[in-house]
């Protein structure tokens, strides 16, 4: 949902499909009513898709669960960034945790070199390893309504694999970079533990995980005010601007 809304659009159906060996009735029932609770929150309809059980091409216990959304925006109001310019300012909404990208890391870090398991509490996380991985990625869709709304949105990045500067970089147009402030977002625990533990070096960090970065939302310098002030009750934070430049992200 986050990602298609960023290009202006408004979401409309999903199809889901599950594969795996052997699930029971109740682990299924359970999946399905979560991408259910998900479509409800972002008004989107669950219209169908496909359960596929293959013993021997999963194993035990494990499953393949996929996503496809569908959603529409008049070609006028596509959102691409060719709106940027140098000046801009760029509004940051916060995350939450992972999200959805850095997993493979993550996995490789905290359980095959530091040895935890899912159920390991972590003082520091001020819960287990498993509820801080799986903790429910934000919905910006409402935050995205309101800038398209009443703002002239120039670009919108939804952070996930590649990080920051990999997501932000396709969309800047020719002659443009942009400038992150890193102190400007708080990393969430979880990713803060993982770097620690893995001994990660920052740029690698920052091309992996969100980094506290969930949404960028890129507006002309003079709207930075009225930008903070609408999206006040998600948390907004100046997170950099955008430079002259050739289509470089460079974290400060």
């Amino acid at each position: 949902v986050n990602d298609i809304a960023v290009h202006g659009a408004t979401p409309l159906f999903m199809l889901d499909y599950i594969g795996y060996s052997s699930l029971s009735a109740k682990e299924l029932t359970e999946i399905v009513a979560g991408i259910s609770r998900g479509c409800e929150r972002a008004g989107v309809s669950l219209i169908g898709g496909e359960t596929a059980q293959m013993p021997g091409m999963y194993p035990e216990g494990i499953f393949d669960l996929v996503g496809f959304i569908v959603g529409q925006v008049e070609k006028d109001k596509l959102i691409t960034g060719q709106k940027i310019k140098p000046g801009d300012v760029i509004i940051g909404l916060p995350a939450n945790g992972l999200h959805t990208n850095g997993y493979s890391l993550a996995r490789k870090v905290l359980f095959e070199k530091a040895g935890l398991k899912v159920d390991s509490y972590i003082e520091e996380l001020g819960e287990t390893i498993g509820e801080a991985l799986l903790r429910v990625h934000p919905l910006y869709l409402g935050a995205i309504k309101t800038a398209m709304q009443s703002l002239d949105v120039h670009g919108m990045v939804h952070i996930t694999g590649g990080g920051v500067p990999g997501n932000l970089r396709r969309i800047l147009p020719k002659g443009c970079s942009a400038e992150i402030i890193a102190e400007s977002a708080k990393v969430p625990k979880i990713i803060e533990l993982i770097g620690k533990l893995g001994k990660i070096e920052r740029t690698e960090m920052y091309r992996t995980f969100n980094m506290g970065f969930g949404l960028l939302i890129i507006v002309d310098q003079s709207e930075r005010e009225k930008a903070l002030e609408l999206l006040k009750e998600y948390k907004p934070f100046v997170a950099g601007k955008i430079v002259k430049g050739n289509k470089e992200v460079k974290i400060i």
